[in-house]
């Protein structure tokens, strides 16, 4: 039986890694990674389990985990009539909507249960579970307090991964803790022990401050407050505090969490969309296909439907720009992508956990093992009901609950006949072979993604087409194609500029090289806009330098990545520009009065058409334009300096002073600020005021001649600008910043 012991620990490192692998580099594809090394694990744990059924060491599997194998054929159903087949498989990165993940998450479950058959496994996986979440919880307590040097200097930086998924790490212990002093046998010392670790896990959730964790909380204290009443008229005291922390924590959680966030440091916003968003978008886009209604639009496609049907008001808020790619929760994204039938499928766990604790009721060997078991993993699928966990926190969710139901359904609807092993073990080996090629080529390639990203960022363009390139070459996905497409953007206006004799050579090569990225990304998912918009941009370029044809490829690539987001302002206004640089009116007239429409407090639209009417002489218009724009974004110095310009150029020196003092009340070092302020203080005859800022200016810039020649003649009380100098024209940056 030592093939099936090692088995266990493979599937246990598995357990573990998912949980606390980290490597502190910004380039590491942290999701990716976890879900690699649980691969990878289980490929190790099924391949012993298999030797060991070979060799005739291994018992009947079981067969209600088997029954979880429902949700990866649901997902190949609908991947078989999916919009976009191009996302379905494994997505942009290894997403918990697709059919590679749910068909690692099913083999996960059904390991599980194959290898932890008795009360004594099931406990070494529950204090390894609860190890391994104390572990992390115990690292980001001294984050927290200490703080730590690399990506730990941000305090919401953490082992498991989003800072919600934190808190939920923080909700599963507070679980184990209250289930252990409601139902263990502690002395008084593990009994204050465990009350003193409570109440450092509740001060960590009220850090965290995550909604949905303090209503799981308040549900399980109350539940387990009312079990220890009606069984023995006593008061449990410890889930009685904790239930009452998470009522004052859900109506007063903002206010106090604002007072711990002065004591401990933490910045963390994470953004989806509303049940009520999630719940109108799916309605739009399964409309009145019973297709749609059973099985969704594919696996995935939760992305490209919101790009079609998001609410409306979504343009109106600050996040009208986020490209969701899940809804409310795990299983209502489900729901949109894969129908019915998925969702169904998704609540097929929690149903065998609800059903297998109903017919074990009256068990009393092992009862604590299995009510610990069974209810983490209903706790788990509360989240998934509730919340979006991160795809490694999912595949820990089916590793519990896969072996809850192996537990609790023990000896019923078992596979003992040979002739039905053979090939469940052939699939299963297979299926983890298949789950673990994918998911490697992908984390590698994802590694090299991030160095080129981090490259370009430093401005290092050619290491960064290098290793985008390389990244291309273990595996083409629309990601890595689309990047290399935008470096290779960035290389043609650098060879652009650059005025060697094998320029020319070179800039044709790689426009060959960086149009047939493009074209290759949109070969592999020709539903993705962003492509669509990365090979517009490299033809808009063209464009601008007056390139036959570009104009053309340039308003067809942006038309149709318009018709595959619709609702969003930002593809308009890309199309007025280009419009601008054709220089057709009607054209940029229609494209702005669409961005605005879409969303009439964006600023940049605005701007920009600020800028249009400068180039028709309406500065009345550009100056009524920009008003807006201040008004949109009252928060950005570059807006109310460029209000304060547009009155300058028109010599209204007195209305240009307010707009440029808000910008250096905004941003204090604003050079060009201080220069046509400066400039606006000496006509309205306010000398003193123009004399110091120009002296701020020379020590800032000082081997700025002009500046040196303004002040003189300031403090000479002559005018700013000599007679023989014209003054600075309204879109110049005399000065550095």
């Amino acid at each position: 039986m030592k093939s099936v012991m090692w088995a266990r620990r493979a599937y246990l490192t598995g357990v573990v890694l998912a949980v606390l692998l980290f490597i502190p580099l910004s380039s590491f594809p942290l999701i990716a990674g976890k879900i690699t090394a649980v691969a990878l694990c289980m490929l190790v744990a099924g391949a012993l389990y298999a030797w060991a059924f070979w060799k005739g060491e291994t018992e009947p599997l079981p067969g209600g985990a088997l029954l979880l194998a429902l949700l990866p054929l649901t997902y190949l159903l609908s991947f078989a009539f999916s919009a976009n087949r191009a996302v379905g498989v494994i997505g942009t990165g290894i997403e918990a909507d697709t059919l590679l993940f749910t068909t690692l998450a099913f083999l996960v479950a059904f390991l599980g249960a194959a290898l932890f058959k008795t009360t004594a496994q099931v406990w070494m996986f529950v204090r390894t579970l609860f190890g391994v979440l104390a572990l992390a919880a115990i690292f980001q307590t001294i984050v927290l307090l200490l703080g730590l040097p690399g990506p730990f200097t941000d305090r919401s930086v953490n082992l498991v991964g989003k800072w919600n998924d934190f808190g939920i790490v923080v909700l599963l212990l507070s679980f184990f803790v209250l289930l252990e002093m409601q139902f263990g046998r502690l002395s008084h010392r593990m009994r204050r022990g465990a009350a003193a670790a409570l109440a450092v896990l509740l001060v960590l959730l009220g850090v965290v401050n995550f909604p949905v964790a303090w209503v799981l909380l308040f549900i399980i204290a109350t539940t387990l407050a009312v079990i220890a009443w009606v069984s023995s008229r006593r008061v449990a005291w410890p889930p009685v505090v904790a239930g009452l922390v998470a009522v004052v924590f859900l109506f007063f959680g903002a206010a106090l969490n604002a007072q711990l966030s002065k004591v401990i440091p933490v910045t963390a916003l994470e953004i989806r969309p509303s049940i009520q968003s999630t719940v109108e978008l799916t309605q739009a886009a399964h409309g009145t296909s019973i297709k749609n209604a059973a099985l969704g639009t594919g696996p995935n496609t939760f992305g490209l439907s919101w790009l079609s049907h998001k609410p409306a008001e979504v343009n109106q808020s600050q996040f009208w720009n986020l490209d969701f790619s899940v809804g409310y929760s795990t299983l209502t994204t489900a729901f949109s992508s894969v129908g019915l039938f998925g969702a169904l499928a998704w609540l097929l766990p929690a149903v065998l956990l609800l059903a297998g604790l109903w017919r074990t009721r009256r068990v009393t060997e092992g009862r604590l093992v299995l009510l610990t078991t069974a209810c983490a993993g209903l706790l788990w699928w509360a989240v998934v009901v509730a919340y979006v966990p991160s795809p490694n926190l999912l595949l820990v969710a089916f590793a519990t609950a896969g072996i809850a139901i192996g537990l609790l359904w023990h000896g019923t609807f078992t596979i003992s006949a040979r002739w039905l092993l053979l090939p469940t073990y052939v699939l299963l080996v297979f299926a983890l072979v298949w789950t673990v090629g994918v998911s490697m080529k992908r984390f590698v390639a994802q590694i090299y993604i991030g160095q080129a990203a981090a490259a370009l960022q430093s401005n290092d363009v050619d290491k960064a087409y290098t290793l985008a390139a390389r990244s291309v070459s273990i595996e083409r996905n629309s990601e890595n194609l689309r990047l290399l497409t935008d470096i290779g953007a960035v290389k043609l206006q650098e060879l652009a500029k650059a005025a060697k004799p094998d320029s020319q050579q070179a800039f044709t090569a790689l426009l060959q090289q960086t149009i047939a990225a493009g074209q290759q990304a949109l070969v592999l998912d020709n539903q993705d806009y962003r492509s669509l918009v990365s090979i517009g941009r490299v033809y808009d370029f063209l464009a601008v330098n007056k390139v036959e044809g570009a104009y053309a490829n340039a308003k067809s690539a942006y038309a149709a990545a318009a018709a595959l987001t619709p609702l969003s302002p930002a593809l308009p206004l890309m199309q007025a520009k280009l419009e601008a640089v054709a220089g057709t009116p009607q054209g940029v007239d229609q494209f702005i009065k669409q961005a605005l429409t879409l969303k009439p407090d964006y600023t940049d639209a605005i701007l920009f058409l600020a800028q249009v009417d400068i180039a028709r002489n309406d500065l009345a218009s550009a100056i009524r334009d920009t008003q807006t724009a201040v008004k949109s974004a009252p928060g950005v110095p570059s807006v109310w300096l460029q209000l304060g310009l547009l009155y300058y150029a028109g010599g209204d020196t007195k209305n240009a002073i307010p707009p440029l003092e808000q910008a250096l009340i905004l941003q204090p070092d604003y050079a060009n600020a201080q220069y046509f302020l400066g400039l606006s203080y000496a006509a309205e005859g306010r000398t003193q005021d123009a004399i110091a800022l120009f002296a701020q200016l020379s020590k800032t810039n000082p081997d700025n001649a002009e500046v040196t020649k303004i002040l003189k003649n300031l403090e000479a009380g002559r005018p700013a600008l000599s007679t023989e100098s014209a003054p600075a024209a309204a879109d110049t940056t005399p000065v550095e910043n």
